[in-house]
Order: structure tokens, then sequence, then C-alpha cells
């Protein structure tokens, strides 16, 4: 079956799901209070400049999601090319209308094709690792019933551990969750916050070596429920060398045979996460029947 997949910019797509054929990509922007805007982008130069700039900007800017007509198009496109099936990757639905609009515009195509629109409840390489599996299972001949299975278990099981240093940037884009509660009540205290489906705080600590040891402690525990293992260690980085360092370390040295990569959140989530935001995402493993595929 001839099947396409849609994702959003905030999953950090790498340069070879950039370049797949059968991988279409919808954008979030930002906007300034001067009129400017920004289309989201994995530009490594982009994004160093953006985090250098973000915390100069008198009023924090504004996020946007992707007008329909983005998806229009890419399904107009599919249903021209043959295509008879298309999956869509997207942004937790709690963090953005990115993923409601997906659905509504995705569905209208139900009888040119089928159609399978998946909320991440995560956000950067969480949503991409779930189009990488697709994209695996599939070429190992795993069926849609398989497929599909494994995708809502892996949402349900990927576990993500952050710090955003600066709640303020939360707090005003209304994505804070209970997180709201820490500002301007508690000072010098770390919070350590869980993204999924909403951003939570899973801990409080009093310096950056117990928000550091906090997570990699959690992240181990939640990998020994993982019942296929743990496939990738992602760190995510706002510009905090100190903690991406202090976190690739740590987990470089406690699984060192598990890949432990890093990407930049994108400025959409940027904008929320703050300048020197740092965190880590453990994404589990295809079932154990296509390991070896």
């Amino acid at each position: 079956m001839k099947t396409a997949y849609i994702i959003d910019s905030t999953a950090s797509l790498p340069e070879a799901y950039q370049d797949h054929p059968d991988v279409y990509q919808v954008y979030l922007s930002i906007h300034y209070a001067n009129g400017d805007s920004l289309r989201d982008t994995t530009d490594p130069e982009a994004l160093q400049r953006f985090y250098e700039d973000l915390p100069k900007e008198e009023e924090i800017p504004t996020t946007s999601q992707p007008q329909p007509q983005q998806f229009y198009d890419i399904m107009d496109d599919l249903v021209a090319e043959g295509y008879e099936a298309v999956y869509g990757f997207f942004l937790s639905a709690d963090l953005s209308g990115t993923y409601q609009t997906a659905y509504s515009v995705m569905h209208e195509y139900d009888d040119r094709l089928t159609v399978h629109v998946i909320d991440s409840k995560s956000i950067s390489l969480a949503i991409e690792a779930l189009l990488d599996h697709t994209i695996r299972l599939q070429e190992a001949g795993a069926s849609e019933g398989e497929i599909l299975d494994h995708l809502e278990k892996m949402v349900d099981q990927t576990a993500l551990l952050c710090c955003f240093e600066d709640l303020s940037y939360l707090v005003k884009g209304g994505r804070a969750g209970n997180a709201s509660a820490l500002i301007g009540k508690i000072l010098n205290i770390f919070p350590v916050l869980e993204v999924h489906s909403k951003v939570e705080v899973f801990a409080k600590v009093r310096s950056r070596k117990r928000v550091y040891a906090t997570i990699v402690d959690e992240i181990e525990k939640r990998i020994q429920d993982y019942p296929d293992g743990v496939e990738r260690l992602i760190v995510l980085d706002a510009l905090n060398p100190e903690g991406v360092a202090a976190l690739e370390q740590a987990f470089t040295a406690a699984y060192p045979h598990i890949r432990v990569e890093k990407t930049y959140l994108t400025p959409v989530i940027g904008i929320h996460a703050g300048r020197d935001a740092y965190g880590v995402i453990a994404v589990p493993n295809l079932p154990r029947r296509y390991q070896a595929n």
C-alpha cells in the first residue's frame, strides 16, 4: 500500500526524513511584537541566533499552528499522486491546536485514503520517533493493526523529563499546567518537568546537580518498565551547554549500548521552554520480533 506521512515542524526531523519522498511537513510559526515572523526551523545557525536573541525580546513572541490550507495542499497532492494511506504525527493536542486541525482536515479525505492521525502527547523527537517506527515496521511487514497497537503503547510509554530554568515563558504562553504554581512563590527552586499531554511538575529540587540526578534516576526507572527495552536516549537543548553535557555524560556512561543523541528544541517549542531549557526523551524499542529487521 502506497503510504505517506505528515508530521509537524516541532518534531526536529533529521535530514534523512526531511528528504524522504513520502514524508511531508507542516510548519508552525512564531510572531514578534514588531510584526516579523519566523517559520519553525531545524537549521543550526537559525536556532543559535534564535536562542541568543530570545532573552533580548521585551515582549515574548507568540506562536501559531499551521494554517488548514497547508494540510489541504498536502492531502490534495497525496490523492493526485496515488497514495492509498496516510499517517499523521503531531505535537501534543493539549499544547497546540495542530492535532485538531490535522484531524479535521485529514479525515475529510476518508473516502479517498486510509487516514490515521496520531496525537504524540509529546514534543520534539518523541514525535519523530513515531514516524521512524511506523516506517520501519511497515518495511518489516507489520500489519496495520500491529503498527497502530505499537504506536498507542509507544505514546503511552515514551518518557520526557526536562528543566525549563525560566518558567515565565511557559506561563505567559498558557502551557504551564501545574508548573504555574511555582512562579513567584518559591525562590532557588529548579522544577523538573514531565511532558505527557501537558507540562506538569514532576519534582522540585534546589540545585542543578539535583535536577540532573532526578532526571537520570527517573528515566532509568521508566526504562526498566519498557517491555521491549529502550532504543534511543535523546538530550534536548535550548542553548544550555552545561545541562546538556551533564545529561549526555550520565546517560552515555549508564547506557553505553544505547544511542544518545542531541537535538535543539525548535523555535516554536523554545518560545515556551525559554533559553537554557534541557531534558531527555527515552524512546521505547520496536517489538522484539521486529528488532532484528
